[in-house]
């Protein structure tokens, strides 16, 4: 009622005198054996007084001082042995966090908490690591103190228990222990089942970046990481190192020589760390040759035959996925820079390529092939040493406030540790409900992968996008060699833009044999063709109408979405979501409102711009959501019958 019903609210506050009198007279009140249990006088009427005080008192100074006292008697006097003991503590801590308490009754709760931590019960200590992960934020330093307790639970042999311990552990990472939580958590890291190892090395990632004492240490983190969680690592925690080594000139020459110590016989299970050594040694290769003897590589001697013969062994290994080999291949043809006596033998292995089965590997080896025969003198030029990659803004690591704690919010999210890794939304049912446009069945065609975007952002989305926009997806190593996240770098590309080349034709690099230069350019006369408006949803009063702008021998299609409301109530907070197959790129702009009036006294209208290269069927998947009289509504259609006129 209290939680319903203001006045009732304000009618119950009346009495909370009266609460903390009956309930101080349970806890110092005799033995009663028609409610005692376990030695403790009616737990139950106790633990609904508690949960009444705990509403009574939110966010209400003077309801909350009243019970201050009663709040720290039942923690100190009721006895933890028992279950029954147990659960009012655990009451007592719930009510102590969520109104507005004492400082040391905060610290008192958090202190009961750290004795539920060593417990024999293991459902006493997960509730003790559930409500620590909820509570943190209102008595950070408290948590603190019991921060060896909560590492220990990293070794439990329960798995729900280690979940809530880690998750709780980067909570309680910050400048002044981040050497010792990281050592700790990359232990964990490498006993850790699959399923945490993509979390945690994430985090982790995050955690070095926001809180690394100097640049050598962040590396040889980053690196101990990639080690210990193996294939299990996000696409992005490889260009993060990659932009980290590139960004520090000090360190190119320690970096390249610790990451070809990593190079063991174990390639397979960590293929993360292989393509940035492969970056890394493509390079700096001159670099590690030159640091033989030295304390970077111990007694191990590195020569440009081991070095060559380490990537041709990753190239030929079928066990080795294709994105591994497109790096290695890319350092294997910059050492031919790096070592120019040893340029026949690198042409001979990059010449294997050219009738792979694999596009990427073949169209690589066929241009690389023609830079030796046909412009060799620009060789040096093109794979030259790449300078400094500059910071990718659209990175999920980058985008953490400097000021803002590693998980935040834990009041009112109990997955901290995915948000952790998601940056910040006005509207947290967006990203979800995206990516619940790819979970649905698919359309006709069931090889068809959707582009989606939302009405927030203002960006062209080209066919890869699907990984930038959907922050929630966390991609295994399974799934690297089908996606490829665009937040990474192109190693190879940016090099070469970098390049001034001569414009003249004769001159330029030309990997097509000129056959491009003949084509005929011909003028074509521009119509716009009429095509009849399309209504594409009509229900409970919404109804949405496409209406169509598109010029003859034009891919591109204008699309004008016209939302109106015939209800009695009018529609607000509406968002209009889409999705079409990868062949297409879709772009939304910002709608003109957010409401739509009731009794069609308004509409929103919103442009649509889809490019159909390839004049493939349209086809496109809507989401809509909106409140209607204090109702949240969810709708969703798919559009498979577009005019002709607008994909021919």
């Amino acid at each position: 009622m209290c939680e319903q019903n203001q006045d009732a609210m304000a009618f119950f506050k009346k009495m909370v005198h009266s609460l903390v009198r009956i309930l101080k007279n349970l806890i110092m009140s005799g033995y009663s054996p028609e409610h005692d249990v376990s030695g403790v006088s009616d737990p139950f009427l106790q633990i609904k007084i508690l949960r009444l005080l705990r509403i009574l008192g939110h966010n209400d100074e003077m309801t909350s001082e009243i019970m201050n006292d009663i709040l720290a008697q039942v923690a100190t006097n009721t006895e933890s042995s028992k279950n029954v003991g147990n659960a009012i503590l655990y009451e007592t801590v719930i009510s102590i966090m969520n109104i507005k308490s004492e400082s040391g009754l905060r610290v008192l709760g958090v202190n009961i908490l750290g004795r539920f931590l060593l417990n024999t019960d293991k459902n006493i200590r997960y509730v003790a690591l559930t409500t620590l992960l909820k509570t943190v934020q209102a008595d950070y330093n408290a948590v603190q103190r019991h921060r060896t307790t909560i590492v220990d639970c990293l070794k439990d042999t329960d798995v729900s228990i280690r979940k809530k311990a880690m998750e709780l552990c980067f909570v309680l990472i910050n400048e002044n222990n981040v050497k010792t939580m990281t050592k700790e958590l990359i232990i964990f890291l490498e006993k850790a089942d699959p399923e945490f190892k993509s979390v945690c090395s994430s985090n982790l990632c995050i955690a070095a970046e926001k809180y690394a004492p100097d640049s050598k240490w962040h590396i040889d983190t980053i690196i101990q990481i990639l080690n210990k969680s193996g294939n299990f690592v996000r696409d992005d925690v490889v260009s993060q190192l990659i932009e980290l080594i590139s960004s520090c000139d000090s360190l190119h020459q320690y970096s390249v020589c610790q990451l070809w110590l990593q190079l063991d016989d174990d390639l397979i299970n960590k293929q993360p760390l292989v393509q940035v050594s492969m970056w890394t040694i493509g390079e700096y290769a001159d670099l590690l040759v030159q640091s033989n003897g030295s304390e970077e590589l111990s007694a191990e001697t590195v020569s440009e035959v081991k070095i060559i013969e380490k990537c041709e062994t990753i190239l030929s290994s079928s066990l080795i996925n294709l994105m591994t080999k497109e790096y290695t291949i890319n350092a294997l043809i910059k050492l031919s820079v790096r070592f120019p006596s040893r340029n026949c033998q690198v042409k001979q292995i990059v010449d294997l390529f050219s009738c792979n089965h694999s596009i990427e590997l073949q169209q690589r080896s066929i241009e690389f092939g023609t830079i030796f025969s046909r412009h060799n003198n620009l060789r040096s030029s093109i794979f030259e040493r790449m300078p400094q990659i500059p910071k990718n803004e659209r990175k999920i690591l980058s985008k953490l406030d400097d000021q803002s704690p590693i998980i935040e919010n834990h009041s009112n999210n109990q997955n901290g540790v995915i948000d952790a890794i998601i940056p910040s939304v006005e509207a947290p049912n967006d990203s979800s409900a995206l990516l619940d446009l790819l979970d649905l069945s698919p359309l006709n065609d069931t090889n068809n992968s959707f582009n989606v975007l939302d009405s927030k952002p203002m960006i062209a989305c080209e066919s890869n996008d699907v990984l930038d926009l959907l922050g929630t997806i966390n991609c295994s190593a399974v799934q690297q060699d089908s996606i490829s996240d665009l937040s990474k770098p192109d190693l190879i590309t940016d090099n070469c833009k970098n390049q001034s080349f001569p414009t003249n034709h004769q001159n330029g690099i030309d990997f097509l044999d000129n056959d491009l230069s003949n084509l005929d350019q011909k003028s074509t006369n521009v119509t716009e063709t009429r095509i009849q408006p399309l209504t594409v949803f009509e229900k409970n009063g919404l109804k949405v109408v496409f209406n169509f702008n598109k010029s003859t021998n034009d891919t591109s299609l204008k699309i004008t979405m016209i939302a109106t409301n015939s209800s009695e109530h009018p529609m607000n907070n509406f968002l209009f979501q889409a999705a079409v197959p990868k062949s297409f790129q879709l772009q939304l702009m910002p709608p003109s409102n957010l409401n739509i009036p009731a009794k069609s006294n308004g509409s929103i209208n919103q442009i649509i711009q889809v490019v159909n290269p390839n004049k493939a069927q349209l086809k496109m998947r809507l989401r809509l959501s909106y409140t209607c009289n204090n109702h949240d509504v969810l709708e969703q259609c798919d559009v498979t019958n577009f005019p002709t006129q607008t994909w021919q």
